[in-house]
């Protein structure tokens, strides 16, 4: 017995590239998923360099079990868009990490929080005396062999600290308590 149908049955078809044209469903699609992509990869990556981090730490300071730093990863939410620099990201959960293994407070801000902030009030108007020392003595405590390459052979900071530094010390208690992150405490 033979079955025959009139009709031969296709397969279906899937959509191919030429299908995808500006004004279709699938560029939309297509579209919102770049956006979407192009918005979690930067998220990722700091993910990324936060689990790396974190695990130096645990090695260097002998952390074998699943002990404070391990469960600090949830403190590393980059907490400026300018942190989604690497460099600038990895300075600031290393001193986070820092905290968190001498038990201090994780809340105030981080060195590489307060650069940050420094920055972005010097591209509004020019820094005092005071603040240019505070950035320098962090750049120099945050980047010590960038900081001596750079700018420590054009200037010593000791001199800028003798002048200016009890102000500066102002303006860093000030700074770090005006970038305090309050939801940023280890869990218990």
């Amino acid at each position: 017995m033979t079955i025959t149908t009139e009709t031969p049955i296709e397969a279906p078809r899937t959509a191919s590239p030429a299908d995808v044209t500006p004004d279709s469903p699938a560029a939309a699609l297509v579209g919102m998923f770049q956006e979407v992509t192009g918005e979690l990869e930067p998220l990722f990556e700091a993910m990324e360099w936060a689990e790396e981090e974190i695990e130096a730490a645990r090695q260097r300071h002998q952390e074998t079990a699943r002990g404070p730093i391990w469960h600090s990863f949830s403190l590393m939410t980059p907490t400026l868009d300018r942190l989604k620099n690497e460099r600038l990201y990895r300075i600031h959960v290393r001193e986070l990490l820092e905290r968190v293994d001498t038990g201090r407070d994780t809340r105030p801000a981080t060195d590489a929080e307060m650069m940050i902030g420094l920055l972005e009030s010097s591209l509004q108007a020019p820094l005092t005396s005071a603040a240019t020392c505070l950035y320098l003595r962090i750049f120099a405590r945050a980047l010590p062999a960038e900081f001596h390459k750079t700018a420590g052979t054009a200037l010593e900071l000791a001199s800028y600290e003798s002048v200016h530094g009890p102000q500066a010390d102002e303006h860093e208690g000030w700074l770090r308590r005006q970038l305090t992150q309050a939801w940023r405490a280890p869990e218990v």
